[in-house]
């Protein structure tokens, strides 16, 4: 049941047909050496044209103190250089919270490892003097 439809439209047969004559006229007109040539120098004539075009446009531009493409592309470039130095410079700042915040545990552990050394050193020496009741009463 599945029958392909065929599209018969008058159009589709005419379009087909120019579709091929122009491509033989275009075949033949680029054969031809005095049209290539005549095709050559309009194209040529046009690059030309639209390169003054340009240098123009950015000198107007530049009168203006607007940015020209060029300038766009180069801060464009700047941007992402930059953007990518903070990303770096962000990482190496975050290793060295990471190595500082492991120094200050290593330091605050041998800190209270030497305060609780000094403090039975301080026990175990001299006896500890008691305050008479005599001293207190005077």
């Amino acid at each position: 049941m599945s029958e392909k439809k065929k599209s018969t439209s008058p159009f589709e047969g005419i379009f087909r047909t120019g579709k091929h004559k122009a491509m033989d006229l275009f075949t033949e007109l680029l054969s031809n050496p005095t049209f290539a040539q005549a095709m050559g120098t309009t194209i040529q004539g046009a690059l030309e044209a639209k390169g003054k075009l340009d240098k123009n446009l950015q000198t107007v531009l530049r009168l203006m103190n607007l940015p020209t493409k060029a300038n766009y592309d180069s801060l464009s470039k700047r941007v992402a250089e930059l953007t990518r130095m903070l990303n770096q410079l962000e990482y190496q700042v975050k290793e060295l919270v990471v190595k500082v915040q492991d120094l200050s545990a290593k330091t605050m552990r041998k800190s209270s490892s030497i305060k609780t050394k000094s403090k039975i050193n301080k026990n175990i020496g001299a006896p500890k003097r008691y305050k008479s009741s005599r001293s207190e009463k005077k």
